[in-house]
């Protein structure tokens, strides 16, 4: 129905938009208790370190000086149904997004089918992994933001069919709430 252009556009609006959010909903909560560039790295910190995203350049410094308090706020999300359930959306687009861009099929989309067993109560577990390390040869990224919101227990399996576009929307709801766009 959509060409990759497609995803890949929901997928870098997804990613933009829901780190820009989460980082908006710490600042919000940090500003009020630490010093302007503390909130300002606790808020990046801890939005990165959920989807797996390594310290930019610059960085490196201030998340391994705060590197217990960037986990323990970030765990401490467990307890917010509904930004897990933003995440866990925002998670499955950025890495089909990777998925994509690194030349993964729509129609044979090991992606999508990584989901489905993932989701399975009991899955098979050779297939699971499998699919994952086909997944992991063809860019480590793909899974990256799935795996780090799933050690976090922070991950709400997708349905069978995942909806890009309604996970989008959610993530872009979140965000204008945070008041990091106009409604």
């Amino acid at each position: 129905m959509f060409g990759d252009s497609y995803i890949l556009k929901v997928a870098t609006n997804t990613q933009n938009e829901m780190v820009v959010g989460l980082s908006a909903f710490f600042l919000n909560r940090f500003r009020a208790i630490e010093q302007e560039n503390i909130a300002f790295g606790l808020a990046a910190g801890i939005s990165m370190f959920v989807f797996g995203e390594p310290p930019k350049e610059g960085q490196q410094k201030f998340r391994h000086e705060y590197a217990n308090r960037i986990e323990s706020e970030a765990r401490a999300l467990e307890t917010n149904l509904s930004l897990r359930e933003v995440m866990s959306g925002a998670a499955y687009n950025m890495g089909y997004g990777s998925y994509v861009e690194s030349g993964g099929g729509r129609l044979m989309n090991k992606y999508l089918n990584f989901f489905r067993l993932e989701s399975q109560t009991s899955p098979d577990v050779r297939l699971l992994a499998s699919t994952e390390s086909e997944l992991d040869f063809r860019k480590k990224e793909i899974l990256q933001p799935f795996r780090s919101l799933k050690a976090l227990s922070l991950w709400i399996p997708r349905s069978y069919n995942p909806n890009e576009l309604e996970y989008y929307r959610a993530v872009h709801s979140f965000a204008v709430a945070q008041g990091v766009f106009k409604a």
